[in-house]
């Protein structure tokens, strides 16, 4: 993993007089949305049902968070349960009911909702593969971001620091300009994992669910 630090020497030089706490912080903001928008790591985590319980804690890498669950898969048959969302689970009885899992949404606190609620007679194991992204508290990220795409995020943080009103590195127009070339980098990474040619390590080996 790559610490945030590491990425000062792209961002720092252009607002000296912005503090180092809000330059890591800019930074993170465009490591998340970056992975969010590329969807360029995954992880398949294990998460094994309990009777009663239709809410799992999803078990990702430190300092990583659920962005979007790619699919969920029964590992005794391999069957795959159906995507779905909050507002149809709120408004199936069908969800609600005791029985075999047959759908599943994320929630919005990051844990797998599945509908209906397992019991007794129903457990069973899931290999859930995720989109994954930064938290919020993260001091590190994926070596791949440092390694691939550094002046990117440093694009996007400068392009977010640029944009705070009333502050001494206030800068609309760079902002623009630098939010232009965060875009054309997500893009690019976006296309690169279309076709296969990341050349990124994309996926996070499978961990049990505790």
């Amino acid at each position: 993993m790559a610490a945030l630090t590491a990425f000062l020497k792209h961002v720092q030089p252009e607002v000296p007089v912005c503090p180092q706490p809000i330059v890591l912080e800019a930074i993170l903001r465009a490591s998340i949305e970056f992975c969010e928008r590329t969807r360029l790591f995954d992880e398949t985590v294990s998460v094994t049902t309990t009777a009663g319980d239709s809410e799992y804690t999803l078990s990702v890498t430190s300092g990583y968070t659920a962005h979007d669950i790619l699919y969920v898969k029964k590992t005794s048959d391999d069957t795959y349960l159906g995507a779905s969302k909050r507002e149809v689970f709120d408004a199936s009885n069908t969800y609600t009911d005791d029985g075999e899992p047959t759908a599943y949404y994320l929630t919005a606190t990051g844990k797998l909702k599945l509908g209906p609620v397992p019991t007794a007679s129903d457990l069973d194991t899931y290999s859930v593969k995720l989109i994954i992204k930064p938290s919020t508290s993260a001091t590190t990220v994926q070596d791949a971001l440092a390694d691939h795409w550094a002046l990117v995020i440093a694009a996007g943080a400068k392009s977010f620091l640029y944009a705070q009103k009333n502050t001494a590195w206030y800068a609309p127009d760079e902002a623009a300009v630098k939010g232009a070339f965060f875009t054309a980098g997500v893009n690019r990474a976006k296309a690169e994992l279309n076709l296969g040619r990341s050349g990124t390590p994309t996926q996070v080996a499978m961990r049990p669910f505790a």
